[in-house]
């Protein structure tokens, strides 16, 4: 609205005043530092950091005042899987589907503010997402995940097979494959979920696992254990890397 016409409206900053004492408040002016004490605010200490070159807005609770137990979940997957290759891209948690769309926080207008050339990518789950609504947000430059949300790369053959191997126990793989197989077939069957909704049998899958492989301190519930575990067995040279290093950057 600014850039379009700097009258039509005022930005004002209530920061660094005693409102104990008579104030006088006139408009600020947008500029970079109006921006960074604004995202201080915002985002408490994103606004200190060093300017990543990219940033990947996805989904998940946001980091609040009060953060809950999940908050920031799915950045802090992403954070794990790729900040080895890719040190320079931060991953921030924006809310539901249609806020990371709308850039309902203004992350997306923001950003870019603070530091000239940050790329911003907006990414959002598959869900249920018909064929054409995909088309229409990749034209708006918003990624879509080609699976339905990341539980399904989380919980791939290819990372279950890694986990068996990672405690020494190879041979436990077909078998936990299995049980994954038999966990998704019940919340079909006795629950109507659709057979790629892995996020519904993921505590079934995480409790057999947990039992099967003697696993301790791996995660105390299946959040937990896809933060801690899982996320640091999707590396280069899996398939599953690929295919979601694709989905999210488009390369």
């Amino acid at each position: 609205m600014y850039d379009a016409d700097a009258a039509s409206v005022a930005f004002m900053d209530f920061g660094g005043h005693d409102f104990d004492q008579p104030v006088t408040l006139s408009p600020s002016k947008p500029t970079r530092a109006f921006w960074q004490g604004v995202m201080h605010v915002a985002l408490d200490d994103l606004a200190a950091l060093v300017a990543p070159k990219q940033v990947v807005i996805c989904e998940g609770n946001p980091l609040g005042a009060v953060p809950g137990k999940n908050t920031e979940h799915d950045a802090q997957i992403y954070e794990s899987i790729f900040s080895d290759e890719m040190p320079d891209t931060t991953f921030i948690s924006a809310g539901n589907s249609k806020e990371v769309q709308n850039d309902f926080i203004g992350l997306a207008t923001v950003l870019p503010k603070l530091t000239s050339g940050m790329k911003i990518i907006r990414l959002i789950d598959l869900d249920d997402h018909a064929t054409n609504d995909v088309a229409e947000f990749k034209k708006k430059g918003i990624h879509v995940l080609s699976r339905r949300h990341l539980e399904v790369y989380l919980y791939d053959d290819e990372v279950l097979t890694a986990l068996c191997a990672s405690v020494g126990k190879p041979e436990k793989a077909a078998g936990l494959i299995a049980a994954k197989a038999a966990a998704i077939r019940d919340v079909v069957v006795n629950a109507g979920y659709p057979a790629d909704d892995i996020k519904k049998a993921a505590g079934a899958i995480y409790n057999v696992a947990k039992q099967m492989l003697s696993l301790t301190q791996a995660g105390n519930d299946a959040p937990a254990f896809a933060r801690n575990t899982l996320s640091k067995l999707i590396k280069p040279g899996l398939a599953v890397y690929s295919t979601l290093h694709k989905d999210v950057f488009g390369t």
